[in-house]
């Protein structure tokens, strides 16, 4: 008679039991690995961030000599038509 409790047990706790935790480690294995994935997408992000400030301030110092340029043909161009 307890063998038969001891088994019953067994069948309505331990392969419910079993499938759980297989399915928890399973689930801890993924978020790992989504984890990783999710960092290294977070630092691809702050590099490209970081790439295109740069361009952005080189491309306003560009456009600021090109002003700086513009100007001064402007001012000579008024000097020659006097």
């Amino acid at each position: 008679m307890p063998e038969e409790i001891i088994v019953k047990l067994l069948e309505n706790i331990g392969v419910p039991a079993a499938v759980c935790f297989y399915t928890l480690f399973g689930v801890n294995k993924t978020l790992k690995e989504l984890t990783t994935a999710i960092n290294k997408l977070g630092a691809d992000v702050e590099r490209r961030e970081l790439e295109q400030s740069k361009e952005i301030e080189y491309l306003k110092r560009k456009v600021s000599e090109l002003n700086i340029r513009v100007e001064a043909l402007m001012k000579h161009k008024e000097v020659l038509s006097k």
